[in-house]
């Protein structure tokens, strides 16, 4: 195997045009070009057209023949690998940001409630009532404290508001209780990701959907929340939250984890009892171990968004890898 440096790869493809004299070098050019790329060393300046021999170096024989199309070949790759390159820095900015923002989001204080806010009821349906009615005065503009957004809390009738968010999990005690701490959420929320609307046709107001995550303590029990709000044409919206029981910190360190040890389809990963909060496991001490599949967390998209990408990924999408040093490294096959 053969490490080609980025600097050697920038250096083949550097200052070509400046070869030409006149408009009838354009050939001569194209050429140099496609030879500088490849490493080929022929002078282009002067050649004999008479001779048509597989060793005469005569760049207008090589360029139809098998030297030619080697030549090409090698431009085209190293036109690709440079291209490559390129998407390797983009994919590394991902990923520090990415980090970045997760780290924030382990840093930062739970939103925090008694659960006692909403006049509490034995009746589902009055609870439920009893959490519309106080949502009636939370309506207004908040402003996220990591992005700055402004982002709008109203009723709401469809796609998103306080009223629709009690549509959903409605057998959710805590669901209900956390429409008190919706305020705090949007103001104190940290910001993981966004994705466009992938469905105009039913959603054509909305632009993209951004996703913000923090931790909740429900009377001094611990859930992560990730919040949708909506960017639309007229500004942001709050559009959603869901609660997962387990404290945040916890659940990244324990998704990335995962991550690294399988596919994220086969994940189990066997931790101390306590790090991770499992229904099933019954009592036991401090200690004991128990294997909960991340299958177990239904927010698939918590799951997703709280992902750092390997910085293997990069090498295996690009064939690029950063060294130590600092400098960005190729492996390719030796010719």
């Amino acid at each position: 195997m053969e490490l080609v440096s980025e600097r050697s790869a920038n250096e083949k493809t550097d200052d070509v045009e400046q070869r030409a004299t006149s408009a009838n070098d354009t050939y001569s050019i194209s050429v140099a070009n496609l030879l500088q790329k490849s490493g080929n060393d022929t002078n282009i300046k002067g050649f004999n057209t008479n001779r048509t021999s597989s060793s005469n170096p005569d760049i207008r024989y090589q360029i139809i023949g098998e030297t030619g199309a080697t030549a090409l070949d090698k431009a085209e790759e190293s036109t690709h690998r440079l291209d490559n390159l390129a998407i390797a820095r983009e994919m590394e900015g991902v990923i520090e940001e990415k980090k970045a923002r997760i780290e924030k989001l382990k840093a930062s204080k739970p939103v925090e409630i008694t659960g006692e806010e909403i006049e509490l009821s034995d009746d589902l349906k009055q609870y439920k009532a009893n959490a519309l009615e106080y949502s009636k005065g939370m309506r207004g503009e908040y402003i996220n404290a990591d992005t700055g957004a402004k982002i709008l809390l109203s009723k709401g009738t469809r796609n998103g508001g306080y009223k629709e968010f009690l549509q959903h999990d409605l057998t959710d005690i805590n669901h209900i209780k956390s429409v008190a701490a919706i305020p705090q959420i949007i103001e104190e929320s940290i910001f993981i990701d966004s994705l466009p609307n992938s469905d105009k046709a039913k959603n054509p107001l909305i632009d993209h959907y951004d996703y913000y995550v923090c931790g909740l303590k429900i009377g001094g029990v611990d859930f992560t929340v990730r919040a949708v709000v909506v960017e639309e044409s007229n500004g942001n919206r709050y559009y959603d939250h869901k609660l997962t029981q387990i404290e945040k910190t916890k659940l990244i360190d324990y998704v990335n984890q995962s991550v690294k040890n399988s596919a994220l389809s086969e994940l189990s990963s066997t931790v101390a009892h306590g790090v991770i909060d499992n229904e099933k496991s019954g009592n036991q001490s401090e200690g004991n171990k128990t294997s909960t599949p991340i299958s177990y967390y239904k927010d698939r998209r918590l799951i997703s968004i709280l992902q750092i990408p390997d910085v293997k990924s990069i090498r295996l999408a690009t064939g690029w890898e950063k060294g130590v040093d600092g400098l960005w490294r190729y492996e390719k096959n030796a010719a």
